[in-house]
């Protein structure tokens, strides 16, 4: 297996990580605040670091949902409420995005600078973006964990 095909083998499992995350989620805590940031908030928080550095492109930056003052970079609570069905849709994008990312690399060029910050290789970003889903998943985990769902799934390469 190639270095290229673990990492994204491993960028994946925190994306179905993420959908597990949003389907386990009852509605009655999806848009509460808890650890600081409302609950769907954190995950639209997530999502859009992967948005804006897995680009393979240097272009302007438009955050999702935008014109809806939802504040992806947890600046402040947001003044909208985004559904399941808008997460989810905004996942499938991402998804789309992390397979455009790796379509264009190989274990060779994943050493290489990235093209939106010549300082950090592309392997850097795969890791820190593993690295910020990661934290936030297992933040969102915690949330529901008190309050009382405990059905969420270790996800792993090397198991059935």
């Amino acid at each position: 297996m190639s270095l290229k095909e673990i990492a994204k083998r491993q960028t994946f499992l925190c994306f179905e990580a993420l959908e597990n995350l949003i389907d386990k989620t009852p509605n009655n805590i999806w848009n509460q605040k808890k650890g600081g940031y409302v609950f769907w908030q954190q995950i639209l928080h997530a999502m859009n670091g992967s948005l804006y550095w897995l680009r393979t492109e240097k272009t302007d930056f438009t955050e999702p949902f935008s014109d809806l003052n939802v504040y992806p970079e947890l600046e402040k609570d947001p003044e909208n409420v985004l559904s399941k069905d808008q997460i989810k849709d905004l996942h499938k994008q991402v998804i789309e995005l992390v397979n455009s990312f790796f379509d264009k690399l190989n274990s060779n060029n994943l050493l290489e600078a990235s093209v939106l910050n010549d300082k950090i290789s592309n392997l850097d970003i795969v890791f820190d973006q593993i690295r910020h889903l990661q934290y936030h998943i297992g933040h969102c985990e915690s949330i529901l964990r008190e309050a009382g769902i405990t059905n969420l799934k270790w996800l792993d390469c090397y198991s059935d």
